[in-house]
């Protein structure tokens, strides 16, 4: 984790990045490194008084497997050792800076620089000792007197190794007692890492495989209460280094609206984790790199299936005797599809905090619990934590643009078009080819073959994402000065620029008088007027043109 203090306006406030790095030094796509094994085993860490150097611990024969977990504390350092997997990290600091595993002294990048390791701990102390179980945790709490740039946060950060376990498992303790100063959780920034990403309930296993030798380091995270914005946040996993993540919160494709704040003397306090760092090599049995992979995914339904874990000793972790169930039935009721209430099939359904339809996709203060309706809309959600939500259900080449469509904007005619080939949906602005960008319109043609006089209809508008855009709204008058229906210009999501599917959705409805549309070919025009560069746009997620009720 790393954190930051900015003014601005004679205030002040801290930006926190809630992240776990993971520096690997395996090589991948095939490149190996004859002399790797001697300079990972040289390492990296915070020796005192050294700054930016190399630690030099000696090393112990690795025990065989199923070896009772073993601790060895020294003034700098500590060892956490089953036999599996051998891991050092500095003391109090509490990072990890080296890995031993399969023959390899250490499995991490050693050149990576000390101010970009996390935020280093104050104190250490054993939490659980046995010969099964070793918790250890590292805790930086944050003083009057401490240095402006640490946020305001006591931070506990706990590691665990159990005996026969081919990796370790790590989780974070949040608090913002009552009384402290206040300020905003955010992000922190790596560049060209976008093209690994995912969202939070589609990616709980990833990581790195290496070549030669064949080993696989992997994040596993099997269950995402913790993180925030619910299972449809996408978040960075890895990038090139190579570089494990785990975002716990972050403004990815989702701007500032996602930010935590905190006011002055608010109580906070929020466990992030437990995660698994899990290793595996290749075996005769076993000897392709496609069996670390599917070795992974079956240790991935290991910890999903164990969750919520039994071996963690924090209060403020409850096990499943201290949690709860949710069920039910969840039916849609739409009038235009159907006469009767149909299974909303395949639905989101989650808990969160209390708020407006759509506000878990900015909230990161507290947990949610989500899981997928069943075909006949029945669903359940098991370990809830004790608490107060809403139940919440979602249903549910941008850069080539001026290449695509050199001579104007798509047209798209109801009934006639093919939406996978006639409809682009990413609604983004021109590129003149000198720098300058102007902005576009969607056409869309649709027939009515009667319009009801003193009725009403409703145009149905849901955005997937947006960046800085607005949709300007003209029924049958394309060149109108002023639209007849306008959003406000909304959304720092980013998610075009950043290669995502989405980023916050957006749910626009326009009541819309009869005297608005005319008996035949109508036209519906939709422009985004905003054309602040190449990245200033939205996408379209769903479109409905809705006749007055029957």
């Amino acid at each position: 984790m790393a954190s930051k203090r900015s003014s601005s306006c004679g205030g002040s406030w801290w930006l926190v990045a809630a992240t776990l790095l993971l520096f690997l030094v395996l090589p991948v796509n095939g490149e190996s490194s004859p002399d790797r094994k001697s300079r990972a085993g040289q390492g990296r860490g915070h020796g005192h008084g050294h700054g930016h150097g190399h630690w030099h611990m000696p090393l112990m024969p690795m025990r065989p497997p199923n070896s009772p977990v073993q601790l060895h504390e020294s003034d700098h350092h500590v060892v956490m050792d089953n036999g599996n997997v051998e891991v050092t990290l500095n003391n109090p600091q509490g990072d990890v800076i080296g890995i031993r595993h399969g023959g390899i002294d250490n499995l991490l990048e050693f050149h990576h620089k000390e101010s970009n390791r996390g935020v280093d701990g104050t104190k250490f102390e054993i939490i659980t000792q046995t010969e099964d179980t070793v918790e250890i945790s590292f805790v930086r709490t944050w003083e009057n007197s401490t240095y402006s740039y640490v946020s305001p946060l006591i931070i506990d950060r706990r590691y665990i190794m159990r005996r026969n376990v081919s990796g370790f498992y790590a989780y974070a303790i949040l608090e913002h007692p009552e009384g402290w100063p206040a300020f905003e959780m955010g992000q922190a920034r790596v560049d060209d890492k976008y093209q690994y990403s995912g969202e939070t309930d589609e990616t709980k296993v990833r990581g790195w495989i290496s070549d030669d030798p064949k080993i696989g380091f992997w994040m596993i995270t099997p269950s995402d209460e913790f993180h925030a914005a619910g299972p449809l946040k996408q978040e960075l996993t890895n990038h090139v280094g190579p570089v494990l993540l785990n975002m716990f919160m972050s403004r990815h494709f989702a701007g500032r609206d996602i930010n935590a704040a905190f006011g002055e003397g608010e109580e906070w306090k929020k466990v992030f984790g437990p995660y698994m760092v899990y290793i595996n090599s290749a075996t005769s049995e076993h000897p392709s790199s496609r069996s670390l992979w599917e070795d992974a995914k079956h240790q991935m339904k290991i910890e999903t299936e164990s969750w919520p874990y039994d071996f963690t000793r924090s209060k403020d972790y409850p096990h499943s005797s201290e949690r709860g169930t949710v069920s039910g039935q969840l039916f849609v009721r739409d009038r235009y599809m159907n006469e009767n209430d149909m299974p909303g099939a395949s639905a989101y359904v989650g808990l969160a905090a209390p708020g407006e339809v759509g506000s878990w996709q900015q909230e990161g203060k507290g947990y949610q619990f989500w899981t997928g309706a069943n075909e006949d809309g029945h669903f359940v959600i098991k370990n809830i934590r004790a608490g107060v939500y809403n139940l919440f259900r979602q249903y549910g080449l941008w850069s080539r643009y001026s290449e695509i469509y050199p001579d104007g904007d798509p047209v798209y005619t109801i009934g006639a078009s093919d939406y996978t080939k006639d409809w682009y949906f990413a609604h983004v602005t021109r590129d003149n080819g000198n720098s300058t960008f102007v902005p576009t319109t969607r056409t869309i043609n649709f027939e009515l073959p009667r319009v009801y006089p003193w009725a009403s209809y409703r145009l149905q508008i849901v955005v997937a994402a947006s960046q800085a855009a607005q949709i300007q709204v003209r029924f049958n008058d394309p060149w109108r000065r002023r639209p007849q229906f306008s959003t406000r210009t909304a959304g720092w999501d980013n998610a075009i620029a950043r290669h995502g599917i989405h980023g916050l959705y957006h749910l626009y409805s326009f009541e819309v008088p009869w005297y608005y549309l005319r008996l035949g070919t109508n036209t519906l025009s939709l422009t985004q007027p905003r054309a602040w560069g190449a990245f200033t746009g939205l996408m379209y997620d769903y479109i409905r043109f809705e006749g007055p009720p029957r």
